[in-house]
């Protein structure tokens, strides 16, 4: 649905940008490649088809969803944090509850146990069979447990006494919505209206990366979602950030951004890097069987809908470009994602993993703003040393330099998974093995002379 609905939507807005001529990108002798006056209405299409999904699959699928928005979990109360299976089972509170939208599927007798944890944390226990339940927890993360009980009757007067392990992971259709599910729906909408202001009118530099910091910070505040360790880079111990987290997470989360608008200077590179992504955080998530982790097949599908155009697989004539609107949307979703998720508390994606999974648009953004400071220049200002230039000045075609370029990346990720799925405790290997990556990459590429 999201892919269709991407595919619509883009081709309704290139032919509104081309009629109006607003969001039209002009080529150059210089760095921009086409041929013909293209539409930067990519990023808005994705999102368009991400909503419109979102909105189909809420409302007329019928799922099971749960309202977890608070205006007291704000900074300062962590959402996120929950607390071991003993502490949960310790003093249960039985009542009587509505459990989400999907009242069609519960008969009278349904009965749903709430245990409070701290605060606003619930955890929400529903009957799932007849020696079962689903569990959801503070997080959205939904879970299918099972009691040890002989007597099965006896579940809804004992449950207090019964063990339990978990048994499977649940792939129903279940949406939590909390603050920092909303919060980054609302603030990558407020991004992308940023941006595309830019594409239209230009903003300088600086009050791009201002209006970018706010964004970050916006969220930061609703959702108290940021880093708040690295890991164990180094080898001598979990370097913890305390306060520090905010400023650290607003660097890191506006770097990313810049960094994936940097790379979107060739057909499809931006957009498929960000499957990369996606992919890879489904992929090392899977098995935690989270609820949060199933609206991430709607941008994946959004953005596949956005290549067909794109990568030219509908003729040239019928090009759509990202524009900055949509490479920073795009970014600061991804950057958000990996945040989230490395910041949980039960976790199973090392921090320093994160880089492995954006390490194509990092590694070149941070050697392309290191050469231009050695050089004296901006490292923001435009200029033809990315590392698609510099293939291209070496004599590949672009269609190559996209293959190259996507496989570096996925091989990169998949060294970065396997290194988090062997060494997570020694979360140390992984770094030097990037760092020792970058060094690599930096000398070799530095080698290649721009015609």
């Amino acid at each position: 649905m999201s892919f269709f609905a991407s595919l619509v939507s883009n081709a309704l807005l290139r032919r509104i940008s081309q009629k109006t001529d607003i969001l039209i990108d002009r080529p150059d002798k210089h760095r921009k490649f086409h041929k013909q006056p293209t539409p930067l209405t990519g990023g808005i299409g994705i999102s368009i088809g991400i909503i419109f999904s979102a909105v189909f699959l809420f409302f007329l699928t019928n799922p099971l969803y749960f309202n977890n928005f608070s205006s007291s979990n704000f900074l300062g109360n962590n959402q996120n944090i929950l607390n071991s299976t003993e502490e949960i089972i310790a003093d249960p509170v039985k009542n009587k509850f509505p459990i989400a939208s999907n009242q069609s599927d519960s008969s009278e007798d349904d009965e749903v146990f709430i245990v409070d944890l701290q605060k606003e944390n619930k955890l929400i226990i529903k009957k799932h069979g007849d020696n079962s339940f689903l569990m959801v927890l503070p997080n959205g993360e939904v879970q299918i447990f099972q009691t040890v009980a002989e007597d099965v009757e006896q579940i809804d007067s004992a449950f207090e006494k019964f063990a339990i392990f978990k048994n499977e992971k649940s792939q129903e259709n279940i949406f939590s919505l909390n603050n920092f599910t909303l919060g980054l729906i609302f603030f990558t909408l407020l991004v992308q209206a940023i941006m595309i202001f830019d594409d239209i009118k230009g903003l300088r530099a600086i009050t791009r990366l201002f209006l970018q910091s706010l964004c970050v910070l916006g969220l930061i505040l609703m959702s108290d979602v940021y880093l708040h360790s690295l890991g164990n880079l180094f080898g001598f111990g979990e370097i913890h950030l305390g306060f520090f987290g905010i400023p650290i997470t607003i660097f890191c989360i506006v770097g990313v951004m810049n960094a994936f608008n940097m790379i979107d200077g060739l057909n499809g590179q931006c957009a498929s890097l960000c499957l990369v992504t996606f992919i890879s955080v489904m992929i090392i998530t899977n098995s935690l069987g989270s609820s949060n982790l199933f609206p991430l097949i709607l941008p994946i599908g959004s953005i596949v809908g956005f290549l067909m155009y794109n990568l030219g697989i509908f003729g040239e004539k019928r090009l759509v470009f990202l524009g900055d609107n949509g490479s920073n949307s795009l970014g600061f979703m991804c950057a958000w994602v990996l945040v989230y998720f490395c910041s949980l508390e039960e976790s199973n994606i090392a921090p320093v993993t994160a880089l492995w999974l954006i390490a194509v648009p990092f590694i070149d953004a941070m050697n392309v703003m290191i050469s231009r400071v050695l050089r004296g220049l901006k490292p923001l200002s435009a200029g033809r040393d990315h590392i698609h230039h510099k293939l291209l000045d070496q004599g590949f075609s672009q269609v190559s330099i996209y293959i190259i370029i996507i496989l570096i990346a996925s091989m990169l990720a998949f060294i970065g998974l396997s290194l988090n799925n062997y060494f997570f405790e020694q979360q140390y290997i992984s770094f030097y093995a990037f760092m020792l990556t970058w060094i690599v990459y930096y000398f070799y590429t530095g080698r290649m002379k721009n015609v």
